[in-house]
């Protein structure tokens, strides 16, 4: 067996937000007469629901092993909605496979909730249950969690003590060998879990952590991109420990910082993300000999990193040569970009590891 015939490549569609403005006054009771009239007054014009034969047509080109809809197909969960979408997505559904969880919009009323209504109109696309695990092949499951729950002016994200119960029992099941995960820190803490618990009950299945506007405060954030400093003086940060005070591991946290947030506390740019992604998918294939060739200031060092980083921690490449041609350069990399490789990274000196 080849690294290759680990990958999976899915496709991930989410925020449709399909409306109807004009609705029988029967459904305008409660707060989706505030829905409504937010649709009319602003939201309706931040929705094109016309790209989603667009999206689905690319999505198809991709050729993937599955799209998940992840959530939020509707905007106030009317059943007139659910028809809509079905309609525009089923011709798709036929050729490709797919799982649709929902989102909050999807339970935006206490009757669409009871009555089941995002499971019952998807034609089986949607589990009737949640948590959900599905063997998508011998070496992937993918594990689908609900975490919309109305209430009387919102339909805010929360998962839930049963379902994280139960979704412990379901990675219990699993070997830490093969199952690992990786952490948003701000949608459990807005989703009523407790990051700091979680992290150390599944420690030894940890990835990586995806720091995320860990502060319930961010909401509504309009200003720049936080920065890793920004970030290291959340107390969640220190709570987890932030470089060994208590049990999470410098490295793993400074890699966590670095890969979310790159070294200039911006994301990666999308040429960069395409430059990592087919380099990665290509080593898996087996290819020995790739030229990536990027431009002057486009952060050739720090996609080198991620491209490293990502065959380094999937095991797929054990041993890997940095080569520069001046001493200040590699030294350089190694106090910057590369900082978070930590003690498992050496300076060749003088021929000698």
């Amino acid at each position: 067996m080849s690294p290759y015939d680990l990958l999976m490549r899915l496709v991930l569609i989410g925020d449709i937000h399909g409306y109807r403005l004009s609705v029988p006054p029967r459904e305008l009771l409660g707060k989706r007469l505030i829905g409504q009239a937010n649709l009319w007054l602003m939201r309706r014009t931040q929705f094109n629901t016309t790209l989603l034969d667009r999206v689905m047509t690319r999505a198809l080109e991709l050729l993937p092993d599955l799209a998940v809809w992840t959530g939020d197909l509707t905007s106030t969960a009317l059943q007139s909605e659910f028809d809509d979408i079905l309609e525009r997505i089923e011709p798709f559904a036929r050729r490709l496979p797919m799982l649709a969880v929902p989102g909050n919009h999807d339970r935006y009323t206490f009757a669409s909730m009871r009555q089941h209504r995002f499971e019952s109109s998807l034609n089986g696309m949607a589990p009737r249950t949640f948590p959900h695990l599905r063997e998508l092949s011998a070496h992937w499951y993918l594990l689908a969690l609900d975490s919309a729950v109305p209430n009387m002016v919102s339909s805010r994200g929360r998962i839930g003590h049963d379902q994280l119960e139960h979704t412990s029992a379901l990675l219990d099941q699993t070997d830490p060998e093969i199952v690992s995960w990786i952490p948003d820190t701000a949608q459990l803490n807005l989703g009523g879990g407790d990051p700091v618990q979680l992290i150390d009950d599944y420690y030894d299945r940890l990835a990586a952590i995806h720091w995320k506007d860990s502060k319930a405060s961010y909401r509504g954030y309009t200003g720049p991109t936080p920065t890793q400093e920004m970030h290291r003086e959340e107390i969640l940060y220190k709570d987890l420990g932030a470089g060994g005070e208590r049990y999470v591991d410098a490295e793993l946290m400074e890699a966590s910082l670095f890969a979310h947030l790159g070294r200039y506390g911006d994301s990666l740019g999308y040429y960069q993300r395409v430059a990592i992604q087919r380099t990665v998918e290509a080593v898996a294939r087996g290819q020995r000999r790739i030229l990536l060739a990027m431009a002057t200031g486009t952060g050739k060092t720090y996609t080198a990193f991620q491209i490293i980083w990502r065959l380094w921690k999937a095991k797929l490449k054990r041993r890997i040569l940095f080569l520069a041609d001046r001493n200040p350069l590699v030294d350089q990399t190694r106090i910057n970009d590369f900082k978070p490789f930590g003690s498992a990274m050496t300076k060749i000196k003088h021929r000698h590891v």
